[in-house]
């Protein structure tokens, strides 16, 4: 990202009539889009947050939801994304992509980060649907890791008004 920041800089000082910052993302999508064989797995990673840090830096929230949408990310940037989209409508597929995540580690920690993020995606929420939205996504989430006890426990205690 500060190769990228330092392109910029550069392209804007020094007015280049080549439009860098495409060009990297042109680049980028094409290793995601089109990935070597020889290319290792955290390299084709490498580039899908590299690309979605782009995006975020420079406001693309649409064409970074779209990356997200089609491949896996970093958490940390797909957290980022969620607390950069403007509504809840929008954050609430991201954090629950990110409950899910941690709850699959199968650890008390991971548990306690899935039910954190949760907490804070209902303080986001500002309308009727969106708490029934909300409400109906942890019944969803009981019925989807019924087997985590502690875990089921846990939100149980955190939203004990959303119990049916």
């Amino acid at each position: 990202m500060e190769d990228y920041r330092q392109l910029v800089a550069l392209m804007e000082a020094h007015q280049l009539a080549t439009d860098y910052r495409q060009r990297a993302c042109d680049w980028l999508l094409e290793r995601i889009t089109h990935p070597s064989e020889k290319v290792p797995f955290y390299l084709a990673q490498q580039a899908k947050d590299s690309l979605l840090e782009i995006y975020l830096h420079e406001g693309r929230l649409d064409d970074a939801q779209a990356l997200c949408a089609e491949h896996p990310v970093s958490a940390h940037l797909l957290y980022q994304l969620a607390k950069a989209l403007p509504s809840p409508d929008a954050q609430i597929p991201l954090y629950l992509r990110l409950v899910r995540l941690y709850v699959k580690q199968t650890n008390k920690q991971g548990y306690r980060q899935g039910i954190a993020l949760l907490k804070e995606l209902k303080k986001s929420l500002e309308t009727p649907a969106q708490y029934t939205a909300f409400a109906q996504q942890l019944s969803q989430l009981r019925s989807e890791f019924k087997a985590k006890r502690n875990f089921i426990k846990w939100l149980n205690e955190a939203f004990p008004d959303t119990l049916t």
